[in-house]
């Protein structure tokens, strides 16, 4: 693991969450002018509903009022046709989907 990755500190949960945030930042910024670099596009997307949303369906990704497909145990989301996919994987690509829309 790279130093300064994960800081040890123990003063609290809401300020260990606060401290344990700032390297994320600094691995954001370092991960975008990297890719500037190399002429890639950074792009930050919000991931609202990626994890509620059938990546499977030609669907948009956004807040509705109910959702068909639903995770089943953890790591599994089943959607409205009956098909498992990895939860990660489905929200993955459904944040890929905002991305590039």
């Amino acid at each position: 693991m790279e130093r300064g990755w994960k800081q040890e500190v123990n003063i609290g949960d809401k300020n260990n969450q606060s401290f344990v945030e700032i390297p994320f930042d600094w691995f954001k910024q370092k991960l975008k002018h990297k890719l500037e670099y190399y002429g890639i596009e950074f792009k930050l997307v919000n991931e609202a509903y990626t994890s509620k949303c059938n990546a499977l369906a030609n669907t948009e990704v956004r807040k509705k009022p109910s959702y068909r497909g639903k995770k089943t145990e953890r790591g599994l989301y089943e959607t409205s046709d009956g098909v498992l996919i990895n939860a990660d994987l489905n929200g993955a690509l459904n944040i890929a989907k905002k991305g590039y829309v």
